[in-house]
Protein backbone atom coordinates (compact mmCIF):
# COMPACT_ATOMS: atom_id res chain seq x y z
CA UNK A 1 0.00 0.00 0.00
CA UNK A 2 2.86 2.43 0.77
CA UNK A 3 4.20 1.97 -2.76
CA UNK A 4 0.83 2.97 -4.20
CA UNK A 5 0.68 6.02 -1.93
CA UNK A 6 4.19 6.98 -3.05
CA UNK A 7 3.20 6.76 -6.72
CA UNK A 8 0.23 9.05 -6.10
CA UNK A 9 2.43 11.49 -4.19
CA UNK A 10 4.99 11.55 -7.00
CA UNK A 11 2.16 12.23 -9.45
CA UNK A 12 0.93 15.15 -7.31
CA UNK A 13 4.51 16.43 -7.13
CA UNK A 14 4.70 16.40 -10.93
CA UNK A 15 1.65 18.69 -11.05
CA UNK A 16 2.94 21.34 -8.65
CA UNK A 17 4.48 23.53 -11.35
CA UNK A 18 2.01 23.06 -14.18
CA UNK A 19 -1.29 22.68 -12.32
CA UNK A 20 -0.98 23.52 -8.62
CA UNK A 21 -4.75 23.54 -8.08
CA UNK A 22 -5.04 19.97 -9.36
CA UNK A 23 -2.06 18.97 -7.20
CA UNK A 24 -3.74 20.45 -4.13
CA UNK A 25 -7.03 18.73 -4.93
CA UNK A 26 -5.21 15.43 -5.33
CA UNK A 27 -3.37 15.83 -2.03
CA UNK A 28 -6.53 16.73 -0.15
CA UNK A 29 -8.07 13.40 -1.18
CA UNK A 30 -5.46 11.35 0.71
CA UNK A 31 -6.02 9.60 4.02
CA UNK A 32 -2.61 10.41 5.44
CA UNK A 33 -3.17 8.56 8.72
CA UNK A 34 -2.06 5.39 6.93
CA UNK A 35 1.23 6.82 5.65
CA UNK A 36 4.66 5.59 6.59
CA UNK A 37 6.88 8.27 8.15
CA UNK A 38 8.62 8.78 4.79
CA UNK A 39 5.36 9.22 2.89
CA UNK A 40 3.98 11.49 5.61
CA UNK A 41 7.01 13.77 5.36
CA UNK A 42 6.68 13.86 1.57
CA UNK A 43 2.93 14.47 1.80
CA UNK A 44 3.35 17.40 4.20
CA UNK A 45 6.09 18.85 2.00
CA UNK A 46 3.88 18.67 -1.09
CA UNK A 47 0.84 19.96 0.76
CA UNK A 48 2.80 22.96 2.03
CA UNK A 49 4.08 23.76 -1.47
CA UNK A 50 0.62 23.30 -3.01
CA UNK A 51 -1.00 25.50 -0.37
CA UNK A 52 1.60 28.19 -0.98
CA UNK A 53 1.08 28.08 -4.75
CA UNK A 54 -2.68 28.36 -4.27
CA UNK A 55 -2.48 31.13 -1.65
CA UNK A 56 -3.99 28.89 1.02
CA UNK A 57 -2.89 29.63 4.61
CA UNK A 58 -0.90 26.77 6.05
CA UNK A 59 0.07 25.41 9.44
CA UNK A 60 3.83 25.62 10.04
CA UNK A 61 3.74 22.42 12.06
CA UNK A 62 3.14 20.44 8.85
CA UNK A 63 6.38 21.49 7.19
CA UNK A 64 8.20 20.92 10.48
CA UNK A 65 7.45 17.21 10.12
CA UNK A 66 9.14 17.26 6.71
CA UNK A 67 12.13 19.27 7.90
CA UNK A 68 12.68 16.94 10.86
CA UNK A 69 12.44 13.86 8.65
CA UNK A 70 14.64 15.05 5.78
CA UNK A 71 17.40 16.67 7.84
CA UNK A 72 18.64 13.21 8.86
CA UNK A 73 18.22 11.55 5.45
CA UNK A 74 20.22 11.65 2.25
CA UNK A 75 17.32 13.18 0.34
CA UNK A 76 18.96 16.58 -0.01
CA UNK A 77 16.55 17.72 -2.70
CA UNK A 78 13.46 17.35 -0.54
CA UNK A 79 15.30 18.66 2.50
CA UNK A 80 16.11 21.83 0.57
CA UNK A 81 12.51 22.08 -0.62
CA UNK A 82 11.28 21.84 2.96
CA UNK A 83 13.36 24.77 4.20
Amino acid sequence: MQVEYRKRLVFADSLLQSDPKRALDSLQNFRNTLFSSENKAYYYLLLTIANDKNDVPDDDSLISVSIDFYKDKRDYYNYARSL
